[in-house]
């Protein structure tokens, strides 16, 4: 497991590292829609992470999934959990500080919208490269 765990942390720790330095610098106010970006990121990061969490269980023989649907249901479902359980953590903090990291309902829709987004970026481009032998979708 320890060879995995850096191809299942790698992408998140870069794009939280990267959501850590707008923050800090205040790129978030300056530059308008990063935000959605960020979240775009961060759904196409959970997805690589969710493939790299399969690809240890399915070496491990652990477990087997051949069906693409399935594969592309548990990514979705594991990228949707991260999303939510991020999004209920803005909550909590804007609740308990008063940050306001969550301006509208709006906006939080549009946050899960954009990480599903990311997503199915993901899936499509590993969909592909299965069809050409390369990958675990």
């Amino acid at each position: 497991m320890p060879r995995h765990i850096k191809y299942i942390l790698l992408w998140p720790i870069i794009v939280l590292t990267l959501h850590l330095l707008l923050t800090v610098t205040g790129g978030y106010y300056w530059w308008l829609h990063v935000d959605k970006i960020m979240h775009v990121l961060g759904g196409m990061s959970m997805a690589l992470s969710g493939l790299a969490v399969m690809d240890f269980y399915t070496t491990a023989g652990e477990l087997k999934i051949s069906n693409r649907f399935i594969t592309a249901l548990f990514i979705i479902s594991f990228v949707a959990f991260a999303a939510v359980s991020w999004e209920f953590l803005e909550f909590i903090l804007d609740y308990a500080t008063g940050i306001h990291m969550q301006p509208s309902l709006a906006d939080t829709m549009g946050d899960l919208l954009a990480g599903l987004c990311g997503c199915l970026l993901i899936i499509i481009a590993k969909s592909s490269s299965t069809a050409r032998g390369e990958g675990v979708l």
